[in-house]
């Protein structure tokens, strides 16, 4: 939801991302005990969310760095 309002280029699709990989993380989570071949894909799923959220992460830190202006009087 802030990511509608933080108006960071490509921040509302890669919040979308992330929420998607979470949920998929759980639904994986739950049925990997019925199917063991599940958990491999568990674990690719959760090294996709980091690599994500950290993306997502660094594009907000990027785009936050304003370089000072020297203040002329």
């Amino acid at each position: 939801i802030i990511s509608f309002f933080a108006k960071i280029p490509g921040g509302a699709k890669w919040a979308g991302l992330i929420l998607l990989l979470v949920v998929i993380q759980v639904l994986l989570g739950l049925f990997s005990s019925g199917i063991p071949q599940l958990a491999i894909l568990h674990g690719a799923n959760a090294l996709a969310l980091f690599a994500a959220a950290v993306y997502a992460g660094r594009r907000v830190a990027a785009h936050s760095q304003v370089p000072a202006e020297p203040q002329n009087a």
